[in-house]
């Protein structure tokens, strides 16, 4: 099967708090996936304690072939606070399960 889902849709909303005084941190985003390729991220993040207060937005692309290999990479962009406007993140995953490719190889 080409993929399992065709669109899917997440919410997450993340905060926590430090033990000894009222200083917290939150954020929240939303994600949307199309054909388990192609994900699009949007959210914001706010620090106050930090000077850290914004947007957050990004991107990712996932290339699996029957759960046997995958590709998946990843870019966003968050609120970097007093120092700098933005900051950007980027990363590359590779998954590979060797067994399944020995297998699929010598049958």
């Amino acid at each position: 099967m080409f993929c399992e889902n065709i669109f899917s849709f997440q919410f997450s909303f993340d905060e926590s708090k430090l033990d000894t005084n009222e200083s917290k941190t939150n954020g929240y985003g939303f994600e949307y996936t199309f054909f388990d390729i192609l994900s699009i991220r949007n959210g914001s993040y706010e620090d106050k304690d930090g000077d850290i207060i914004g947007d957050c937005s990004g991107f990712g692309l996932n290339f699996e072939y029957e759960k046997k290999i995958q590709i998946q990479y990843n870019f966003t962009k968050f609120p970097g606070g007093g120092m700098q406007r933005t900051q950007n993140k980027w990363d590359i995953l590779f998954r590979t399960d060797f067994v399944a490719l020995y297998k699929m190889f010598n049958s």
